[in-house]
């Protein structure tokens, strides 16, 4: 009996200290900007990392800069929720244009380093539809009060990223995001603080 009490106990002693060494890096910003941000703020960031800003939006709704992404050039939006940075996305310029073989290899080496970052993602492939493969890693912890998520896509098409009429391509598009409805509670709560 103080046989199996040993062993279980060491068992749980090895699952314990295994899920701690894979959780999750918490999600608590995109590129240096924290959630809740306000435009001005993202801007300044933004400035002070020499990216170029490409477009604001007259509605609010995002802001469109190039820059770079885990070292690649990339054009980056940033999404409000009035005036409260809740996403964050990536679009890759060195895969724009490539075929379907180099555009996927490079998604599979973006998935393989979030993977490292943030464990197993839940993945999904389709045919005929966008996005071609795609993977999401939900329910990450967050300096905020609501979990981030992180999600990878490999599309094919005309891009909110690449305005281009009739330009199609394949495309890696990286995004993170603390969700829109814990941007609204963050808008109402600076209201009424007021």
């Amino acid at each position: 009996m103080r046989n199996l009490f040993s062993a279980v106990l060491a068992l749980s002693l090895v699952m314990l200290f295994t899920a701690s060494s894979y959780a999750a890096s918490p999600v608590d910003g995109f590129i240096g900007v924290p959630w809740g941000a306000s435009r001005q703020q993202v801007q300044k960031v933004m400035e002070e990392r020499g990216f170029t800003l490409l477009e604001q939006r007259a509605d609010g709704f995002s802001d469109t800069y190039q820059g770079t992404f885990t070292g690649q050039p990339a054009q980056l939006a940033f999404i409000y929720e009035k005036n409260v940075f809740y996403k964050g996305e990536a679009a890759f310029f060195h895969v724009r244009d490539k075929d379907y073989y180099a555009v996927k290899s490079y998604y599979t080496e973006l998935k393989g380093m979030l993977t490292a970052k943030y464990g197993q993602p839940m993945e999904r492939s389709s045919i005929g539809s966008q996005p071609l493969s795609y993977s999401k890693w939900e329910n990450l912890p967050a300096t905020a009060s609501h979990p981030g998520q992180v999600t990878i896509m490999l599309r094919e098409g005309p891009e909110l990223f690449w305005p281009e009429k009739n330009h199609s391509s394949y495309t890696v598009i990286v995004s993170y995001d603390i969700g829109s409805s814990w941007a609204r509670q963050i808008a109402v709560k600076d209201i009424k603080d007021l």
